[in-house]
C-alpha cells in the first residue's frame, strides 16, 4: 500500500539539527496525518524554480512500529532533536506525545482546534 499524507491535519512539529562540512543547520519538520499513525515531512522552496516542495523524512506505522525502532536503534531520529511540539487536539498526537516522552524526548504539548474552512456558496 502506498504511503499517503494529509497536509491539512498537522499533529505537530519537530526541529532537528543536522551538521555537515558547511556547519550546523536547523530544520523544521511537520508531523502530519496519513494512512498510518504519522508522517514526518520537510517542506521547503526549491532555490532554482521557486516551487514549494515536500520531502518525506520518516513515518510511523503505529505505536508498535515506534517501539520496534526504539528497541533496535534506541532512538527515533538520527539527527539531533532540538524541540518537539504536539497539538493535543488530535488523539494521534496524544499517542505520539506519550511514546516520544517514554523514548526520552522532551515534548511540548498545546491544544488548538483547527480552523474550519468556510463553505463557498
Amino acid at each position: 500500500m502506498a504511503l499517503r499524507f494529509y497536509n491539512n491535519i498537522r499533529y505537530g512539529q519537530i526541529t532537528i539539527r543536522q551538521t555537515s562540512v558547511e556547519g550546523a543547520k536547523d530544520y523544521k519538520l511537520r508531523i502530519v496525518a496519513g494512512n498510518c499513525l504519522a508522517v514526518v515531512n520537510y517542506y521547503y522552496t526549491d532555490q532554482k524554480t521557486g516551487e514549494k516542495m515536500v520531502q518525506l523524512y520518516t513515518f510511523f506505522e503505529d505505536a508498535a512500529h515506534i517501539r520496534r525502532i526504539l528497541k533496535n536503534n534506541g532512538r527515533l531520529f538520527s539527527s539531533e532533536v532540538k524541540s518537539i511540539k504536539f497539538n493535543l487536539y488530535y488523539k494521534e498526537s496524544v499517542t505520539l506525545c506519550k511514546l516520544f516522552t517514554m523514548a526520552g524526548y522532551k515534548v511540548t504539548a498545546y491544544y488548538k482546534e483547527p480552523k474550519q474552512k468556510k463553505n463557498k456558496k
